[in-house]
């Protein structure tokens, strides 16, 4: 959601391509985040060109399905280096034996951002 709200910023202020595209992924219908990420969740959902739901109901093999999905449909994987462990390692170790380019956006946004 953090690279999803960099990405949105960045296109508005015209700083990527016109024909690059925002594609929203979740694992499930009914999905909902964390309380805290609630708002930008919304907002990344709204503003997203699509918007692919992985599984009609809840079930544990529908996150790493969402995972391998968002990797296989991209060119780069933009990530956060927090919270590198489960889910979050195995997309970012699968992007790069993929061979995806992958930027991390560690150090490039502001403590409390």
């Amino acid at each position: 959601l953090i690279a999803a709200m960099v990405y949105l910023e960045s296109k508005e202020a015209k700083r990527i391509p016109d024909n690059a595209r925002l594609i929203a992924v979740v694992p499930f219908k009914g999905h909902r985040p964390s309380k805290g990420w609630l708002d930008i969740h919304r907002e990344v959902s709204e503003k997203a060109d699509e918007v692919i739901t992985v599984a009609n109901k809840f079930s544990p093999g529908a996150y790493p399905e969402r995972n391998r999905l968002m990797v296989d449909r991209s060119s780069r994987l933009i990530r956060h280096r927090a919270g590198m462990t489960g889910g979050t390692a195995h997309t970012v170790n699968y992007a790069a034996n993929k061979g995806l380019k992958i930027i991390d956006l560690a150090g490039l946004i502001p403590k409390g951002s």
